[in-house]
This record gives C-alpha cells, sequence and structure tokens, in this order.
C-alpha cells in the first residue's frame, strides 16, 4: 500500500493497537489476503471510528473492486474527519478522473497540492504540486 502521509494530519490512531491494526492490513494487501483486510478494516472502523485512515483504507478497497460509489462515501467520511489531508484529495481526484471528470479532478488536485504546502509537508508550490502529482494511493 502507497500512503504518503504526516503525522501532522492527524491520519492515523494515537493507540497502539492502532498501528497494530494498520500493519496486519498492510500485510493482508501484500499477500493478497483482501477479504481479510477488509473484514479487519471494517471492525477498525467500529472500534476506531474517528480515524480517517480506516475509511481512507476502505474507500481503497471499495474503489479497487469496482465499488465506486461505496468507496467515495466512504472517502467523504474519511473527508469530514481529515479535511486538510492532501492525500485523501489525491485519493479523491483519482477515482473522480478514472470515472471521466477529468475537469473535476484536476480541480480537486489544485486544492490537494496546496494542502501538501499549507501544512509545510514541502517548501515551495513546485515541490507541492509535485508530491502531489505522483502516482496516489493505492492498495
Amino acid at each position: 500500500m502507497c500512503v504518503r502521509c504526516d503525522s501532522r494530519i492527524g491520519f492515523f490512531p494515537d493507540d497502539p493497537a492502532g498501528a497494530e491494526v494498520i500493519s496486519r492490513l498492510t500485510a493482508f494487501v501484500t499477500e493478497g489476503r483482501r477479504d481479510e483486510a477488509r473484514a479487519l478494516v471494517e471492525e477498525a472502523k467500529a472500534r476506531w471510528p474517528v480515524t480517517p485512515y480506516f475509511w481512507f483504507f476502505s474507500a481503497l478497497a471499495y474503489t479497487e473492486s469496482g465499488e465506486t460509489s461505496a468507496g467515495l462515501a466512504e472517502l467523504a467520511v474519511a473527508l469530514g474527519l481529515a479535511p486538510d489531508s492532501p492525500v485523501l484529495f489525491q485519493c479523491l481526484a483519482r477515482i473522480i478522473r478514472e470515472q471521466g471528470g477529468d475537469e473535476t479532478a484536476s480541480a480537486i488536485m489544485d486544492v490537494g497540492w496546496s494542502k501538501f504546502l499549507a501544512l509545510g509537508l514541502v517548501q515551495d508550490e513546485a515541490s507541492a504540486r509535485a508530491a502531489f502529482y505522483e502516482e496516489g494511493p493505492t492498495l
């Protein structure tokens, strides 16, 4: 799983048990055990409902299995929990672009790269754009 995120965004759970779940999710995906990963992320969302990472992971799982509407609904929850996360905007832009909404995706990407800059994750606009336009998160 490719997720570039900074702890200042508040994306991951503070609880060490949550970090263990993320580790297990990553292992399941790496090993091709997607059904187990989906079951685990549902448990994690119930245990840590205000942790954007689990909603984000669920959104990726749904969209990558062709369930775009469900993925967008999960992503909407994640964005509600972490509205300053450039990673979530990057994911949203990717989904919209894949659905043929290039113009909308470009506008979303502009918001996303500006968030990289605003959070101080990069030093200048060129670096922000480069970071944001790298290949987005995938499972």
